[in-house]
């Protein structure tokens, strides 16, 4: 939906991109439902091809993956690159063995996705895993907690989805809630 939302423009409620990139890690883009999408916020379905999914399957993959969304982003045409999920890839490893190489990488990817957010105005967005308990705690451990501005959680409830603002750099808490219809996303 976020692809979809960049590509309208500034007045109607989204930033006026020329194209939006999507790195797909798990397989989860749907072009019939961006379609969808597409439709609600009177775009063509030609705008499709306005969205470049970029499809990975491991962390070298991914690595160029975001080589190429940060060229887009330098020549101005993207100002979304969404990365769903950054967690997937790193995967690859397995048990604690593994453990200081993955997180050396994950760190590697987070300071490319840094550095992608300081060559232009972008809205970089990705999505990751967390561990339920008693607090919430990252999948991707200490260096994926805390590299982010905002980190926000999505919980489904009762046929609504919830989001609420958990850490921000320089905005309060916060919560809303939106359903998720066939017809589109609607705020309550």
């Amino acid at each position: 939906y976020m692809t979809v939302r960049s590509l309208i423009n500034e007045e109607r409620g989204g930033i006026s991109s020329e194209r939006a990139i999507f790195i797909d890690t798990e397989g989860t883009f749907d072009p019939g439902r961006a379609s969808v999408f597409l439709r609600q916020n009177d775009l063509s379905e030609r705008d499709l091809s306005r969205i470049d999914v970029l499809r990975v399957n491991n962390v070298i993959q991914l690595k160029g993956a975001l080589e190429v969304a940060a060229d887009h982003v330098k020549s101005g045409s993207s100002k979304l690159v969404c990365l769903d999920s950054i967690s997937h890839p790193f995967r690859q490893y397995g048990g604690l063995k593994g453990l200081r190489e993955r997180q050396e990488d994950l760190q590697e990817v987070l300071i490319s996705l840094r550095r992608i957010a300081e060559r232009g105005s972008v809205v970089i967005m990705t999505m990751h895993a967390m561990r339920w308990g008693r607090d919430l705690y990252s999948k991707g451990g200490f260096v994926l907690s805390h590299t982010p501005h905002n980190m926000l959680c999505f919980r489904k409830v009762r046929g609504k989805v919830i989001v609420t603002l958990e850490d921000s750099s320089y905005l309060p808490p916060g919560q809303a809630a939106f359903v998720i219809r066939e017809d589109g996303i609607f705020g309550l």
